[in-house]
């Protein structure tokens, strides 16, 4: 069973915690298209070059 969870973001002032999204996941439909896939692995790349985190990348069931 698929659950799903809706983000509610609040101004920081323009400063974003990045050590509280250490634990989130990159996740992708398994019917994603090419490009889906792609924006998700390129997400990833870029998120890890500013972050210095790496989120790992999934599919949804």
């Amino acid at each position: 069973m698929s659950t799903i969870q809706t983000l509610t973001f609040q101004s920081t002032d323009g400063e974003l915690a990045v050590p509280t999204m250490q634990n989130w996941h990159i996740v992708c439909p398994d019917k994603a298209t090419v490009s889906e896939r792609y924006a998700a692995e390129e997400f990833q790349k870029w998120f890890n070059q500013v972050t210095q985190l790496v989120l790992p990348f999934g599919t949804s069931d």
